[in-house]
């Protein structure tokens, strides 16, 4: 059994104010003995625009900050439960901030996991963004990244569903997709979400869950039409991987399925 820590957000344009408040996040999962932290999509960066959000995309090779130093204190003092001076906010905010070395920062000194919902990388050309899902160990070290174009393999015991969605599609499908999901592919759902007011053109519906495979709510962190808690915050859940073998023997679908010809 092992305890896991969705964050639900509300990230801006700044990206400092977005990594200070992972590691707030960070702060609280490791007080919860958590072993992974899950952000939502769009964790680092949320544009007024496509054309913001180019700008302020992360290059795609060299993704090391100018001001790293003081950076990685900071989000070190962030993590210990600290606050930070407006001067020291002010010195950093001055120069290029790297959220992938803010990230390796935060992780490496709580000892988490983190599941990096979706990061805005350049593509090469510097005409396109990719959506990027990373995955960092306990040490800060880059285990594997995604670029969302294809769906995850439906062999796996958890799906990933780090989102951004809107508040009219999140109130009307939000918990009936992901719960289906969980259904029929007989696992974990996992989707740490943004929430609430960005900017003045953007709202986001929130509802970070964690579903079980039978379809189960297990937690809810409460959105837009719910208010629980005001982000940056947390929803813990422990998860049981064996209930993922359980529910597949109770319901063998995967077993009766048949390979089809397709015209």
């Amino acid at each position: 059994m092992s305890t896991i820590a969705v964050a639900q957000l509300c990230s801006t344009s700044s990206k400092l104010d977005n990594l200070l408040n992972i590691a707030k996040c960070a702060h609280q999962a490791r007080q919860h003995n958590c072993v992974m932290l899950f952000l939502p999509e769009c964790f680092g960066y949320m544009g007024i625009s496509a054309e913001e959000t180019l700008a302020n995309a992360e290059p795609p090779i060299d993704l090391i900050a100018t001001n790293a130093q003081a950076l990685s204190q900071a989000l070190v003092s962030m993590v210990d439960g600290n606050d930070i001076d407006n001067e020291t906010l002010q010195t950093i905010d001055n120069h290029p901030i790297s959220l992938l070395d803010g990230l390796q920062q935060i992780a490496r000194h709580s000892q988490l996991w983190i599941s990096a919902g979706g990061m805005h990388v350049r593509s090469s050309n510097d005409t396109k963004v990719y959506n990027t899902h990373l995955i960092l160990n306990h040490q800060g070290e880059l285990q594997c990244h995604y670029r969302k174009i294809h769906l995850f393999d439906v062999h796996i015991p958890v799906l990933l569903v780090p989102s951004a969605f809107t508040v009219p599609t999140g109130s009307a499908h939000w918990h009936i997709l992901l719960r289906a999901r969980a259904i029929e592919q007989q696992c974990y759902v996992i989707a740490a979400a943004q929430y609430g007011q960005h900017n003045t053109k953007r709202c986001s519906y929130g509802h970070s869950l964690v579903i079980n495979p039978w379809g189960e709510v297990l937690v809810d962190a409460g959105g837009v039409d719910r208010p629980l808690t005001e982000p940056p915050s947390i929803v813990t859940c422990d998860i049981d991987l064996s209930q993922i073998q359980s529910v597949r023997e109770r319901m063998p679908i995967s077993v009766h399925r048949k390979k089809a010809k397709w015209i």
